[in-house]
């Protein structure tokens, strides 16, 4: 098949860069899955991240890594955001996360979750599902079940009942 070029440029059309983009980009569901081109941007932004907030902060972190669809481009084009943080992120979808120990200085996976629909595929076709789909699955269950959480919040040393508590007005109301 032909490309389409631009009538005044030499250079592929915005447009047909979407369509190409469209027909071959998957949607991410684990740290293999992702796109060739993406997963090296990913690992280059990790290492970035991790260099810059070592001297930062000069202690232990978190990299919060949150994918963000392009809903412009019908949620196929994916941008990673990278956050450093001192704790621990709640789980959510679409979210990867990492602990930086600045003293071993050695890089640590704590959990993967796929984006929120990805997720619902997994459930219901559990019996059929590939290795890698499998290991992405149990983070699925431990989200489900309030396991991330709880390892979340003991990450943050925070105890059950503080860990949920909500400040209205400047009086605590547990959520």
């Amino acid at each position: 098949m032909k490309k389409r070029q631009s009538k005044t440029h030499q250079r592929e059309t915005v447009g047909q860069t979407v369509y190409d983009n469209l027909h071959k980009q998957a949607d991410v569901t684990d740290m293999f899955e992702i796109t060739p081109d993406l997963q090296e941007r990913y690992w280059q932004d990790l290492v970035s991240i991790i260099v810059n907030a070592k001297d930062q902060l000069k202690e232990s972190f978190y990299v919060e890594i949150i994918f963000i669809r392009e809903k412009a481009l019908q949620s196929y084009v994916l941008h990673p955001r990278l956050f450093a943080r001192t704790s621990c992120p709640t789980p959510t979808y679409g979210q990867h996360v990492w602990h930086y120990n600045y003293t071993q200085d050695s890089l640590t996976f704590i959990w993967m979750l796929p984006f929120k629909d990805r997720a619902d595929i997994l459930r219901n076709n559990m019996l059929n599902l590939t290795d890698g789909e499998k290991s992405m699955y149990q983070y699925v269950l431990d989200f489900d079940d309030g396991t991330l959480e709880r390892a979340a919040r003991k990450l943050n040393n925070e105890d059950e009942i503080t860990a949920n508590l909500v400040l209205i007005n400047n009086e605590k109301a547990v959520s």
